[in-house]
């Protein structure tokens, strides 16, 4: 008690306790890489992770449990475990009456291994987590209660997750993440056949036939039946409506699956690269739709993650057998007669096997897209969902095919994937009527130059819905190396009166030029060529952009257009903070404005010049953003169009 009356009294105001506090905070978020302090300045930076917890409002400790357990490469029951430590569930107890029914739930709605266990908390919260998604049925009030607790939070925090590992630039865990996302959004394990996200509206149309035929098609039946027959979308989509009828043992159901294969939002790729500089390449991507649109499954737009990968010994592997029950338990049809173990598939470029990663079947890439064969199959048959079948790329490197039996269903887990560019597409109903839509971006491309990179283009809210394309770089001709930057030269300082207008000379109080502004002087001051000006702070870059204004001012005096009634000729001076704008209104309007009787103009997001003043201005002053917003409708703004003929930054 003592020691608080002296410190109110010391500090009446508490401006050093709140201070205390603050620094305390910014000490924890700087340990949780949600923001970089420096205590010396006291400035505050933010960064990726941060801004990220702050759009998905996740606490600081689950940032930190994040960060401490989230890996390049994890398993399904790795993914759900660290997601049961997040600092939001940390609320949820464990009742004793309630350890009956949680066994229950394990063995009924948890497809994935449960670490802890029912009596412990975390283990509580996987559980529920899992009974989520499988859509599980809960009898205990109370559990019903933390099931609706923990799935109110789940959605933001998977989201947050992938966000991250993305900002990362994680291949393998980028695109896991994605589908546990879409898993929890829809309530359907990635394992599950693709058909389930139609499941509802599926069963609606079953239930509008003939009653006489209503106890043989229960959908879920069908389901099930479609996955016990290893018939993926792909498969599917090869067949007639009267052979899927067959399969599932209902004929009438062939046509209905035929009509919902058509609304898969499927898509397709193709790009053509062009290089830029011998680091940079620009990616023309078109993205093909090939599917029905129809509002209630896609509403008003269907969104997908464009993302270029590169990879090293990629991995590419198939199961022969299929996925029973649990994930990553598989029923073989046809296996090792010593081991047991199901016969897979591997593809590789020749390289030794790394450790692998427990996935499902249909996680795996479609062998055909490479042009590999698949075993116990025609490789002539069968229709790629990104096109007809094409045969193997003669661009791609060899690939070596090896039947062998090991653990099913594995994975590449290597250190040296990672993501190079990543965006969100967003394609509308008008879009999706067959037209190819084209974007474009830039890759980073690195010494030695890879084989390939790979685009993936994956949908934001469908599971397996994702189409891929390979961007080789065997026929990929580069410009020449050549030196980035000029030399210095060691030329005599320029006087001042090389400038030959004793106007410009009594803008300076120095008698000669510095070596860059000399260098550079003739390009500046007596041609129209373009020049990129790069030097330290403080070399006297600004001093050089103005060599360039006096050369505009010296041949186009007083330009105007008789037909738009505005100046022709204009400089724009594009400063990165409105305290450099001020700063060069300041010293421009003693010297420029007051002794050369220029017009000038300032546009931050302070102040906003009429159109007049802007259109009779011989120099203006932005930041990039406002300019940005001018430059973007450069077409529908006349003096952007007409009257620029100098810009600076």
């Amino acid at each position: 008690e003592k020691f608080c009356v002296r410190q109110v009294v010391g500090d009446p105001s508490l401006i050093f306790k709140q201070r205390s506090f603050i620094t305390d905070a910014a000490r924890a978020l700087d340990k949780a890489k949600m923001m970089r302090f420096d205590e010396k300045s006291g400035n505050f930076y933010c960064t990726e992770l941060g801004r990220i917890a702050s759009h998905f409002y996740i606490q600081y400790s689950s940032v930190e449990t994040y960060n401490e357990m989230l890996k390049r490469h994890m398993n399904d029951s790795e993914v759900i475990n660290m997601v049961s430590h997040s600092s939001e569930f940390e609320n949820i107890v464990v009742r004793d009456e309630e350890q009956d029914e949680l066994e229950k739930l394990i063995k009924s709605s948890c497809p994935v291994e449960v670490k802890g266990g029912p009596s412990n908390k975390h283990g509580k919260v996987a559980i529920l987590i899992q009974v989520y998604i499988s859509r599980g049925s809960i009898e205990s009030f109370s559990l019903i209660s933390d099931a609706a607790y923990i799935s109110a939070s789940l959605a933001r925090i998977m989201r947050a997750l992938f966000e991250i590992c993305l900002r990362r630039g994680w291949c393998e865990m980028t695109s896991f993440m994605l589908e546990y996302c879409k898993a929890v959004d829809r309530q359907i394990w990635p394992h599950q056949h693709p058909l389930r996200q139609f499941d509802r509206d599926i069963s609606a149309d079953v239930c509008s036939v003939p009653k006489k035929e209503i106890f043989c098609c229960c959908f879920s039946v069908i389901l099930r039946k479609l996955e016990e027959r290893d018939a993926d979308l792909d498969h599917l989509c090869e067949m007639e409506e009267k052979d899927i009828g067959i399969l599932i043992r209902y004929i009438p159901g062939g046509k209905l699956i035929k009509q919902y294969l058509g609304y898969f939002p499927w898509i397709s790729l193709s790009a053509n690269v062009s290089p830029i500089t011998r680091t940079v390449i620009k990616v023309d991507l078109l993205i093909t739709p090939d599917f029905v649109w129809k509002d209630r499954f896609h509403g008003a737009a269907e969104r997908f993650w464009i993302l270029v990968e590169f990879l090293i010994d990629t991995f590419l592997v198939q199961s022969v057998g299929i996925m029973d029950g649990r994930v990553g338990r598989l029923r073989s049809e046809s296996a090792d007669s010593e081991s047991g173990r199901p016969l897979a598939t591997r593809l590789w470029g020749g390289t030794p096997t790394p450790p692998m990663r427990l996935v499902s079947k249909f996680h795996c890439p479609d062998l055909a897209r490479l042009g590999a064969t698949q075993p116990d199959s025609d490789p002539t048959q069968g229709r790629d969902r990104l096109g007809p079948t094409q045969p193997p790329d003669p661009t791609l490197p060899s690939l070596i095919l090896e039947y062998s039996s090991f653990p099913p269903i594995l994975e590449q887990d290597s250190e040296n994937d990672h993501i190079y560019h990543s965006e969100l597409f967003t394609l509308t109903k008008k879009m999706a009527k067959g037209v190819s839509q084209k974007i474009s971006f830039t890759v980073p491309i690195f010494e030695p130059h890879p084989p390939q990179y790979f685009i993936r283009a994956i949908s934001d809210s469908w599971l397996h819905a994702e189409a891929f394309h390979a961007i080789s770089f065997h026929n990929l001709t580069l410009p020449e190396t050549q030196i980035s930057h000029t030399e210095l030269l060691d030329l005599k300082p320029l006087p001042v009166s090389a400038l030959g207008n004793e106007y410009y000379e009594g803008l300076y109080r120095f008698s000669h030029f510095n070596p860059i502004q000399t260098q550079a002087f003739h390009v500046l001051y007596h041609t129209d060529t373009n020049v990129l000006l790069g030097a330290p702070t403080g070399s006297g870059k600004t001093i050089s952009a103005e060599l360039a204004m006096f050369r505009l001012f010296n041949t186009q005096p007083d330009m105007k257009c008789q037909v738009l009634k505005i100046r022709l000729l204009q400089v724009i001076y594009i400063a990165p903070l409105k305290a450099l704008v001020r700063e060069r209104m300041i010293d421009w309007r003693k010297r420029l404005v007051a002794q050369l009787g220029k017009k000038m103009v300032e546009m931050t997001g302070d102040i906003t010049p009429d159109l007049v003043a802007l259109l009779s201005a011989d120099i203006i002053i932005s930041t990039p953003e406002k300019w940005d917003g001018i430059s973007r409708s450069w077409h529908n703004r006349a003096y952007v169009m007409k009257a620029i003929r100098v810009v600076v930054y």
